[in-house]
C-alpha cells in the first residue's frame, strides 16, 4: 500500500515541487529484498535512498532528483580526502560511500557518505556520515542524523548535515 503517492515529473531536477519522499507500508522483509532485487537490476532507475523500518514494515524511499546534491557529497568527499592525506590517515580512515548500514529486521538506511577506520569490520556501522538535502528540509536532515546517532548503538560518532537552499543560495553545515 502507498502512503504517500507523487508524479515521478515532480522529481525532474530544477523542478519547484520540494517532495521527494514516497513511503510504502505492508512491506515485510521478504517483499522488501524483492524490491531491492529489481533496484539492483534497473540501473536507469532514478537515484534514490532508502530507509527500511522491518518492525513497522514500511519502506521510506528518498528520490535524489539534484546533480547539487551529488555534486555537494563529492566535493567535500574530495576536501575530506586531501586533509586525511595531509594528515597522514588517508590508510586508517576511509569512504564506504553510500552503502547499507543497520539491521534489516528492525531498521537499516543509507547515508550520502560514510567514513569508516580500518578498524572495523566492513559492514559495521560508520564513525562519520555525511547528509545532504537540496530538496529536503533542515528537520528531515536532523532526522537523518538522529537515526545514526542513535542506532548505532554509539559507533556512529559524527554526522554532518549539508542543507542546500538554491532560491536563497546558502549551503549551510550542520554537526
Amino acid at each position: 500500500m502507498i502512503l504517500l503517492q507523487v508524479p515521478l515529473s515532480t522529481f525532474v531536477a530544477g523542478s519547484t515541487i520540494h517532495h521527494q519522499y514516497m513511503a510504502f507500508s505492508d512491506v515485510n522483509l521478504k517483499r522488501f529484498l524483492k524490491i531491492d532485487a529489481l533496484r539492483e537490476r534497473n540501473t536507469p532507475l532514478l537515484r534514490m535512498r532508502v530507509l527500511y523500518d522491518g518492525i513497522e514494515q514500511v519502506m521510506i524511499v528518498k528520490l535524489m532528483p539534484s546533480l547539487f546534491h551529488s555534486l555537494a557529497a563529492a566535493r567535500l568527499h574530495d576536501i575530506l580526502h586531501e586533509k586525511f592525506i595531509t594528515l597522514g590517515v588517508k590508510k586508517q580512515i576511509f569512504s564506504v560511500g553510500d552503502g547499507r548500514f543497520g539491521d534489516p529486521n528492525e531498521r537499516f538506511k543509507e547515508p550520502d557518505i560514510a567514513y569508516t577506520t580500518n578498524e572495523r569490520n566492513h559492514d559495521d556501522f560508520p564513525c562519520f556520515v555525511v547528509e545532504v538535502g537540496v530538496a529536503e528540509s533542515l528537520q528531515m536532515l536532523k532526522c537523518d542524523a538522529h537515526f545514526w546517532l542513535t542506532k548505532s548503538d554509539k559507533r556512529t560518532k559524527l554526522v554532518l548535515i549539508i542543507h542546500i537552499d538554491k532560491v536563497l543560495r546558502k549551503i549551510l553545515l550542520q554537526r
